[in-house]
């Protein structure tokens, strides 16, 4: 498949323009192939994902973490991402990123989780402009679920990559939620304000957990890593429906650098 061609399938599903400010999502390494043929979907960068790429002869790398955030002054192979970036040139495999442009966009892994938890979603938070904010999802379940039985059930759906930690009350009943995957503690004082009983996030530090809890909101925290994994599944499916002609694999590693686990994926 033409390269830019694929480009714009990825801008059509989460426009560049959607990423925050801060952010660096799109092309991160270019190797100049006009043809895009086998791409390894991960969460982020790593020599063991850019191992994975070049055993499976991928020609481009696709993940949610972008490779770089800050602008290159050099690159430097006794420096992380000096390392990554050679090590990626001189396998010839690109690199694109999609980050706060796939959280934003309309439809994307919150909406999944939340569906899957058997919500509803109702749309995007509200921050106290009343503006919309697209990353934090609102969503209601048909009756009231208890806080322990939501986190057993996000379990299940995570596949247990990463452990679960719950800020409040386990045995509470819950029937509007707030879900922001990744690093999303931040938005705490959001969801509460939008109703929610429950707020669910990758990560959340230990002075929004504590203020959460005082004010009455319930929090799970399933892991950033545990959150965002499922980006390589999603847009495996997605690349099935929008490039048939592009093989897209999801990567088999497994790994939460949190608490440095590896697990692999048995193959059927």
């Amino acid at each position: 498949m033409d390269k830019h061609l694929f480009y714009e399938r990825l801008d059509e599903l989460a426009p560049l323009e959607l990423q925050d400010e801060w952010d660096n999502s799109g092309v991160q390494i270019d190797c100049g192939n006009d043809e895009v043929k086998m791409v390894l979907a991960a969460l982020e960068i790593s020599f063991d994902v850019i191992d994975e790429a070049v055993s499976k002869g991928a020609d481009m790398i696709l993940t949610h973490h972008p490779l770089f955030f800050e602008p290159l002054k050099s690159i430097d192979s006794n420096e992380l991402s000096g390392a990554y970036s050679q090590r990626l040139i001189r396998a010839g495999i690109s690199v694109f990123s999609m980050h706060t442009n796939f959280d934003n966009a309309p439809y994307g892994m919150n909406d999944m989780i939340l569906e899957e938890l058997g919500a509803e979603v109702e749309g995007c938070a509200l921050d106290e402009r009343g503006e919309e904010i697209p990353c934090l999802k609102m969503a209601v379940f048909p009756e009231a679920v208890s806080v322990e039985g939501i986190s057993s059930r996000l379990h299940e759906i995570l596949e247990y990559q990463s452990p679960i930690s719950i800020t409040g009350d386990t045995s509470a009943m819950a029937d509007r939620i707030a879900l922001c995957t990744g690093a999303g503690g931040c938005f705490w004082k959001d969801a509460l304000r939008n109703g929610a009983q429950l707020f669910i996030t990758g990560e959340i530090k230990h002075h929004e957990a504590g203020p959460a809890r005082e004010c009455g909101l319930n929090v799970i925290a399933a892991g950033h890593w545990g959150t965002e994994w499922l980006f390589s599944d999603f847009m495996k499916l997605w690349a099935e429906q929008r490039c048939p002609e592009i093989e897209l694999i999801p990567s088999e590693l497994r790994c939460d650098p949190v608490d440095a686990t590896r697990i692999f994926v048995e193959k059927e």
